[in-house]
């Protein structure tokens, strides 16, 4: 029985929500009605949303419409329903004749539903006026949206020459600007909290979950269809991890309209900006909110998952919280059929309360190492620019090379060629800037993002659950491999301990303590078993200050940032840090004899 087959295309992506695609669809079935004898395919080929004017339709349902044809699976006698000729493609006339002499030349009738023209073989050959209504069919489309293109063109240049005027042009803005393109205070709040989530290792869900729980009259609760961004103007735009994405990616926030910078009010610092989308173009990890202890997240297992912290309830009701292998208790440990390995064969586990004093006790140096970085942090912010603007230029070059390889516009290629060079001497100077900050920043440029909580000493103890992301971010992390922790400092020190277990005896008899081995200076550390950990709960801090004091008299008095500034005083502090860690040890075992 013959076939037909439904061809449906509109331009533009909202379209359809409109008439466009139900009025399609209907022509369709009244010619269905008419023709009872010809059987509708259950295989349609839809653009929606694909220009016919830059081809685009071509490499997907109307190319594959193309392809059925050639490869005989819609066949002589079928039909080809579309609502009208420009449905077709509206690129110029020779273009359009060579598809359809393709779709003629198999014994395929395109039917147009507007006019009801039936088009093959045998009606162009016999009725040359339909012939000549076809080509004047191309020629209008074709027409129409090249001048189509052309006014909207003019018109967003037209705004563009405005802004850089800086007078107000009419344009559509991201939420926190209002239509007079000023900032919206709570709103732009709300902005602000998303780049600084993100920048911490928050990814578009977590940032979504949040927004609805601190914002819920805004951003919408969550249930059901109730997920729209409820600002004023704005009644029906969903809100999902995409939105928040298109968010970080939107150079409004820094001020921007396209490539032109001053146009609004920014909301973010554009060291903010550039490293965010740093970020969004890397492949690193997320990090992971510490929910409960400050070690989570910074304490791993050798296989690179995360530490797990169970709780046991013992006699009389005291907790004892250890650590073990995520990998471990999820998966196990074992050989397939083939012999290969899965899962962790590190069963150990390791007390919460170790961790917690290991990680403490080595935070001197990190905050050293951080108070060194916060003197480099304008070059640091300096590099987050440049690399963005790197970033940005190489996208503009690529785009622009694609044009210039692809375009048969011979009138515009010296312009194209010469906005290219410009670029490249653009990218030659930037990343000239790029060696030189590298150069004087060395190891430390990394770091500025925990360099900032570092105002005074202790300022990082303000706030555990930032402090815990940023450390993870910078690298230093406690690595359990057995018994054996390896403390990384992201500078690349490290500091290796050993737990060597729980004394049972007695308390009077120096017991019911555990035993952590000092592996460096081969000294053993009694820690209690009831010794307070450093907890986290929602804004509710817990904490143990096993930070060692700094004794030298050279060093009393000297912040962080002094401290860092001196080569002399930071050896000098390098070396204490060490001879306290041994002091600590063996007034710890005298107490026990």
């Amino acid at each position: 029985m013959t076939k037909a087959y439904r061809y449906v295309r509109f331009s533009l992506a909202n379209q359809a929500n409109g008439a466009s695609y139900e009025r399609q669809l209907e022509a369709v079935q009244l010619w269905k009605d008419e023709n009872q004898d010809v059987e509708l395919s259950g295989e349609s080929f839809e653009d929606l949303g694909l220009s016919g004017h830059t081809g685009k339709h071509l490499e997907n349902a109307f190319g594959r419409l193309l392809l059925a044809i050639e490869t005989g699976k819609i066949v002589k006698g079928d039909y080809i329903l579309v609502e009208a000729v420009d449905r077709l493609g509206r690129l110029p006339n020779l273009d359009m004749f060579d598809i359809l002499k393709k779709i003629v030349d198999a014994g395929v009738t395109i039917v147009t539903l507007d006019d009801g023209n039936h088009y093959n073989l045998d009606n162009l050959n016999r009725n040359q006026g339909l012939l000549a209504s076809l080509v004047g069919k191309f020629e209008q489309a074709y027409n129409y949206s090249r001048i189509l293109s052309h006014r909207v063109s003019h018109s967003w240049e037209l705004r563009r020459q405005k802004a850089r005027k800086g007078e107000s042009v009419k344009m559509r803005t991201p939420f926190w600007l209002d239509k007079s393109n000023e900032v919206i205070p709570e709103y732009s709040e709300i902005i602000k909290n998303v780049f600084e989530w993100y920048s911490l290792g928050d990814g578009q869900r977590v940032i979504l979950r949040k927004l609805r729980e601190r914002w819920p009259e805004v951003v919408g609760d969550g249930f059901r269809k109730d997920f729209l961004l409820k600002t004023a103007g704005n009644k029906t735009k969903m809100v999902n991890a995409g939105t928040v994405k298109k968010w970080l990616h939107n150079k409004a926030a820094i001020g921007y309209w396209g490539d032109i910078p001053g146009v609004y009010e920014p909301v973010v610092s554009q060291e903010l900006f550039y490293k965010v989308q740093a970020e969004l173009n890397s492949k690193v990890k997320r990090t992971s909110e510490p929910k409960r202890y400050f070690v989570t997240g910074l304490a791993k297992c050798r296989c690179g998952s995360n530490l797990t912290f169970v709780k046991n309830t013992r006699k009389g009701g005291k907790v004892n919280i250890n650590g073990r292998c995520t990998t471990r208790g999820r998966v196990g440990y074992g050989k397939d059929k083939h012999g290969n390995e899965y899962g962790c064969d590190n069963g150990k586990t390791i007390p919460a309360v170790v961790l917690d004093v290991i990680a403490h006790q080595c935070l001197p140096d990190i905050v050293t190492q951080l108070a060194a970085a916060n003197h480099d942090k304008k070059l640091s912010d300096e590099l987050h620019l440049v690399e963005g603007k790197l970033s940005e230029i190489s996208k503009k070059i690529e785009r622009l090379s694609s044009v210039l390889l692809d375009s048969d516009d011979a009138e515009n290629l010296p312009e194209v060629g010469s906005k290219i060079q410009m670029l490249s001497s653009e990218r030659r100077v930037l990343l000239d800037n790029k060696d030189a900050l590298l150069a004087k920043i060395g190891n430390s440029g990394r770091m500025d993002d925990l360099a900032f909580m570092l105002e005074h000493e202790g300022e990082y103890r303000k706030d555990y659950p930032k402090f815990n992301r940023l450390l993870q971010k910078a690298g230093y992390r406690l690595v359990c491999d057995g018994h054996n922790i390896t403390v990384y400092i992201p500078n690349g020190r490290t500091y290796r301990f050993e737990y060597l277990g729980f004394d049972r005896k007695p308390a009077n008899q120096g017991g019911q303590q555990y035993k952590l081995k000092i592996t460096d200076h081969n000294k053993v550390l009694p820690i209690p078993r009831d010794e307070p950990i450093t907890s986290i709960s929602g804004d509710d801090f817990v904490t143990v200050e096993s930070v060692i004091p700094i004794e030298a008299d050279t060093l009393k008095g000297k912040t962080p940032q002094q401290i860092a500034s001196s080569s002399a005083l930071l050896q000098e502090f390098e070396l204490n840090v060490a001879e306290q860690l041994v002091s600590l040890a063996t007034s710890a075992l005298k107490k026990t004899e």
